[in-house]
This record gives structure tokens, C-alpha cells and sequence, in this order.
């Protein structure tokens, strides 16, 4: 939400009080873009994706309930 007109607010988005003036345009973009990708390019360099790794797409509580072996002690907790 870099380049938006609006910002987040709990809710729902809501239009920042200087949206006007702001003029958000393509060089913005750019540039907002060219950034994040050097923030995940560095993230990705510190800490590399490794070659065998296993992606589970569900309801977590329920994914981690199938692990095996190493990952069969990991839980849960609600924070309070």
C-alpha cells in the first residue's frame, strides 16, 4: 500500500487526509517496487530456501497434527 491513496486503519481502508496532494504516479511505483525487491532479495540471501522442502497448505492446527518424526512435538499455544 505504498503508492495508495488510502491507508489501513483496522477496519477498512480510509483515504489519507493529504490523498490529493500526495499524486501518487508510475515513478512512485517504481520505485516502491524496485525496493521490496531488494528487501526479498536480502531476505533471501541471508536465509536461502533449501532444495527438499515440504509445503503444507491447510488449517495449521490440523497440517501439524500429520507431521512425523522431528516435528511430531511442535504445539500450538493460543496467546493470551
Amino acid at each position: 500500500m505504498d503508492n495508495c491513496n488510502a491507508k489501513a486503519d483496522g477496519k477498512c481502508p480510509r483515504y489519507k487526509k493529504d490523498w490529493v496532494d500526495l499524486d501518487y504516479g508510475a515513478e512512485n511505483f517504481v520505485k516502491s517496487f524496485e525496493s521490496h525487491l531488494k528487501m526479498i532479495a536480502a531476505d533471501l540471501a541471508a536465509v536461502p530456501i533449501q532444495a527438499n522442502v515440504d509445503v503444507l497448505s491447510g488449517d495449521s492446527r490440523e497440517a501439524l497434527a500429520t507431521l512425523q518424526g522431528d516435528f511430531a512435538s511442535l504445539s500450538l499455544r493460543r496467546r493470551t
